[in-house]
């Protein structure tokens, strides 16, 4: 089928039809557009979910979302507390148990997954390497991808904790390979931070590859902002650096207990993304 594919949840209930002019029509979304709207590009189709909103509500966590807390799963458990079911749940495709079977689990709800790789560690050999340990961890993450069955066309988020120190060639290497896979590649990070900053920007100046990438800001947070979804900020305004790369999405909250710690000691961290980042979440 020629023409562009749709990525994400709406995947699970849409057909595609290609008409001999190229144009792709879309029956039974469960989003935006509505049943048997035709759309010919990714830029008419995300402005069907910009004339919506201008950016989507979901959480992350390391747990999934269909363990039990209490009666309820944990997803269910999120939505009660939320006030609103989340439109995106972000989860380490590697590590941490993530299945199938979860994804299956979130597409029912109506909620994308935002893909996160957290295999890069601060050491040689890795966030501390060369070109060659940054194309090595991309592999990695598009053979963990493509074995889960991830949509072609959705983005791996590395995750680079605020004290790791990556080099600008492995910035390159992973931005680079991720380009040139049937995926796209994206950095969760720390802006203000200038073990990332500093190299990202070298990387970002250097290289068109590296400044196609999306970024996932893990700054600022706030306790104010922490708690149901009606107390999330009212604009998108994550930290982002000297070069101003292109930032989707932003993690405002961290550890956000909604139920007793008792139940999840760990909660859940909370965040908005752009239509342009919520295109490209599975």
């Amino acid at each position: 089928m020629s023409g562009f594919r749709i990525p994400g949840p709406v995947c699970q209930a849409v057909s595609l039809l290609d008409i001999n002019d190229g144009t792709l029509c879309c029956w039974k979304t469960p989003y935006a557009p509505p049943a048997g709207t035709c759309v010919g590009s990714p830029d008419a189709y995300m402005s069907l979910f910009r004339g919506q909103n201008d950016f989507f509500w979901g959480v992350d966590s390391f747990s999934s979302p269909t363990d039990k807390i209490g009666k309820l799963t944990r997803y269910e458990q999120v939505a009660k507390s939320a006030g609103q079911a989340p439109r995106f749940w972000g989860r380490y495709i590697s590590g941490a148990g993530f299945t199938l079977k979860e994804a299956e689990y979130l597409w029912k709800n109506s909620c994308s997954i935002l893909t996160i790789f957290n295999e890069p560690k601060n050491v040689a050999g890795s966030l501390k390497g060369k070109f060659k340990d940054g194309e090595k961890e991309a592999n990695r993450a598009i053979k963990i991808a493509a074995n889960l069955g991830v949509t072609p066309g959705v983005c791996i988020y590395a995750d680079i904790e605020t004290e790791y120190q990556p080099t600008q060639e492995w910035i390159e290497g992973w931005a680079e390979t991720m380009y040139d896979s049937h995926y796209s590649g994206g950095f969760y990070c720390n802006p203000q931070s200038s073990n990332f900053s500093d190299p990202f920007c070298k990387a970002y100046n250097n290289n068109d590859k590296v400044a196609s990438s999306y970024i996932y800001s893990s700054e600022p947070e706030k306790n104010a902002w922490k708690g149901p979804a009606s107390q999330a900020p009212t604009t998108f305004a994550p930290s982002t650096m000297p070069c101003n790369p292109q930032t989707v999405v932003w993690q405002y909250a961290e550890a956000w207990n909604y139920v007793s710690t008792t139940k999840d000691p760990w909660g859940v961290d909370e965040d908005l993304a752009t239509a342009d980042a919520y295109f490209v979440m599975w």
